[in-house]
């Protein structure tokens, strides 16, 4: 799995994200086949196209989904002064 040195991917999730996978999760539907899109909300350097590189990359996130041991003590901190 490819992985930033020492960096979880996992704490670049918007909070809807992460809410949405506690979601399914509770649920019991965590392992079911699911859809999901990845956007972007303007394009680029005020051009009229993009070109999409890295889906090995976004499969492989995808597939290692999960929190280390530093994003959970994050979330304890996060959720303890919210």
């Amino acid at each position: 799995m490819y992985q930033l040195e020492d960096d979880s991917l996992m704490l670049h999730n918007d909070l809807y994200q992460i809410n949405m996978a506690e979601s399914y999760w509770n649920d019991n539907i965590h392992e079911k086949m699911a859809v999901f899109d990845l956007y972007f909300r303007k394009m680029p350097f005020n051009s009229g196209y993009a070109v999409f590189n890295g889906l090995k990359r976004v499969i492989d996130f995808i597939e290692h989904f999960g929190f280390s041991e530093s994003d959970l003590e994050y979330f304890k901190v996060y959720w303890l002064q919210g």
